[in-house]
Order: structure tokens, then sequence, then C-alpha cells
């Protein structure tokens, strides 16, 4: 079934290409006001200093229970949360729910997939994958398989991959395995076919390759389902403790990390080699519907957490803060975590969404440009700083 859809208006440049929208209100200040704060009222950088700007109902947020968050090629961000999936531009939201056709209310996950598609998976009891697509969405039915079973759809992960030929999605079915569409066909992956363990915690998707954390070990698929053992050196009392993963690409970070989350610590595989980077971390009281989850060296900070708990380290002085724990605080839990086209780390939670920035400063000297390094005085004429 393909549906069409109305979506937020889209700023685009110059010969048709589209420049995202930033995701904060514009304020117009005046260049010169904000330099004279800087000079006299410095802001110390630390580790630990960041602004925090939280979205609820209130802003528009359809719920404030969000599972699931992604940002797509235009800079808008997607949460799929316990009615139906919402659309943020910066400016507006738009939510989809079921009286739009895209088939359920609760949304667990949704994800863009490397042609710029925008995909979630509700909660049902049977797989329902809903495609974000142009202006227009489609639905992807399962239809009954062996592995669905009631408890088993208490949470799910989600991973696609696209391409002109081939449409590959997994959604993990809690301790049942993974559920598998390519093609137009379904299947199951579990311990037959090669999996590890049949109790999926995280899949992530690296350069058409399915990386797919259990609960004994990681395993690799290609895009025609083929599994195989991921092969690199892991203790086995490590490997039972592993919740989730995250890639470091060379883009983003200058090396290429694979990051993994433990019950009690935080490790990376780089170069082929494993390694524990982070030791002695807590997750807190834990039931089993919770899914840690974490964002690594975001510059020098490390979020980690559960639905109940969000802790922060700082890679520079060792410490590690109890986020949700402190007095008046914001924060909650955490359901997931990503960082979008601007920098910003988005956290979402069972109370909302939390939007991360770290102060970023520019120093302008006799090598970047100016006459001296002494500056005497600053004037504003023409939209410009003289």
């Amino acid at each position: 079934m393909i549906t069409k859809i109305q979506q937020p208006n889209v700023s685009r440049g110059c010969k048709g290409k589209t420049r995202y929208m930033p995701l904060n209100k514009p304020v117009k200040i005046s260049p010169v006001f904000l330099i004279l704060i800087l000079l006299f009222f410095p802001i110390i950088v630390s580790g630990q200093d960041f602004s925090v700007k939280s979205y609820t109902v209130m802003d528009g947020l359809p719920s404030s229970t969000i599972h699931g968050i992604t940002q797509d090629n235009l800079g808008r961000l997607w949460f799929a949360s316990r009615n139906g999936i919402s659309v943020y531009d910066g400016y507006t939201w738009k939510t989809y729910t079921k009286k739009d056709g895209i088939g359920g209310n609760e949304y667990l996950a949704v994800v863009s997939d490397n042609m710029g598609n925008i995909w979630g998976v509700s909660r049902a009891n049977y797989v329902q994958l809903i495609r974000f697509s142009h202006k227009t969405f489609k639905v992807y039915r399962s239809g009954p398989l062996d592995i669905l079973q009631k408890e088993s759809l208490v949470n799910k992960n989600l991973s696609v991959y696209c391409s002109k030929n081939d449409t590959v999605a997994m959604v993990a079915i809690g301790k049942e395995g993974i559920a598998a569409y390519r093609n137009g066909k379904w299947i199951t992956l579990t311990t037959v076919e090669g999996l590890p363990s049949n109790e999926i915690r995280d899949i992530k998707l690296k350069e058409g390759m399915f990386y797919i954390l259990t609960s004994k070990g990681i395993a690799v698929a290609d895009k025609n389902l083929k599994l195989q053992p991921y092969n690199i050196s892991i203790p086995e009392s490590d490997l039972a403790d592993f919740w989730s993963i995250h890639w470091e690409t060379k883009e983003s970070a200058g090396k290429e990390r694979l990051w993994i989350l433990g019950t009690s610590f935080i490790s990376a595989v780089e170069n082929g080699a494993y390694s524990k980077r982070i030791k002695n971390i807590e997750l807190g009281e834990m039931t089993r519907s919770d899914t840690p989850r974490f964002f690594p060296s975001f510059y020098g900070l490390f979020f980690y957490g559960t639905a109940r708990n969000l802790f922060m380290y700082n890679e520079k002085d060792g410490k590690i803060s109890f986020l949700s724990n402190q007095r008046n605080s914001v924060f909650s839990g955490l359901n997931g975590v990503i960082k979008d086209k601007e920098e910003n780390l988005w956290i979402i939670s069972q109370r909302g969404v939390f939007k991360i920035r770290i102060p970023k400063f520019t120093n302008f000297n006799s090598s970047s440009g100016l006459l001296k390094d002494e500056v005497t005085a600053i004037t504003h004429r023409e939209n410009k700083i003289v």
C-alpha cells in the first residue's frame, strides 16, 4: 500500500540542491554584541560545560515516551513514539498516526537508510514496517512467523540497507532472533542459520554489512542475509556483557572504531584489536525489558544508560556523573541517542527529548588573516565585523 503524505516545507539552495534546516529557531543577535559578550564574559569550556534544551508534548511531541530517533538527508529529525512517528524540521512538527494510514500508533524504532528513506517499526503481533520516501509512505507486513510471540515484541532493533536493486531490513524480535525482509520476502534468522544467540541486543549497518550484537557474541550478515562470525578476538567473559554497539568513522573521528557498551565497561575494536577503554562504569538497576544505549566520545564525553538512568563519563578527568539523579535535573533515562549534522547530541527518553550543545569558539589571529594579533577596537558595518 502506497499513500501520499504532506511533508513540512524544505528549504532548497541554489541549483536545486537541498539545504537542511537548522534544528533550532534562529535569534538575530548583533555580531558586535556577541563578541563583546565573549570578550567580557568568557565561558570556560571544560568537558562538562554544555547547554541543554528539552522538548516535550508542550513543544509538539506526540508523546513524552520516545523510543527511536534518526535524521534524514534534509536535516530533519524523525521520532518513533508511543503515539505515532513525528518529523521536526527545526520550526514545525508533523505527526503521522494510524489515522493517516501508517498502520499503527506506537512505533518502537525509526532509522534512515543509505538512500535517504525513513523506516519505522510498530508494536504489533506481526512485523510491520513503514517506509517514508519523498511524499509517500508504504507499509510492509510480515504475516505470521514462527519466532513471533507476544513476549518477544517488547523491544525491537531495526536496521535497513537499500540500493537500486535491493531492499533489506532486519528487525530484532526480542530473544527469538531476527525477522528479515529482502526484496518482497520475509525470512527468519536464528541460531540455526548461524547467529551466536537468538537474544538480539543491537544491529548496526556499515558499508552494506549488518553487525548483529547478541548475548553471546557478534555476527555479520551481508545483503543476501548470509551470516558469518565477527573475526575479532574478544574474551568470552566480555561477550555476555555487551549491550550496544556504535561505529565511529574516519570522517567523523579520523579513525575507524567499533565502540561497545558493556554492563560495567566501554570497549572498542580498532585496527583489528579489542580493548577495554573505560572500566568500572555502572548502568544502575535494570529490568528484563531494558536495552542500554550509549554515544561515545562526544567532545570527550560518553553518554550511556537505560530507560531509568543516564550517566556521563568525562574522558578528561575520568569522572562519572549520574545525570538523571541530580537535584532539579531535567534528564530522566536514555532510550536512544544520535549526533545531528550540526554537531548537537539528541537524547530521547520517557520524558521527552533533550538536545545537548557544546559551545564552539573560533580564534582569529594574524595567521588566519588579521593584520595584527592585538585588537584594539571592533565595529559592525553593513553586516560585516571590522
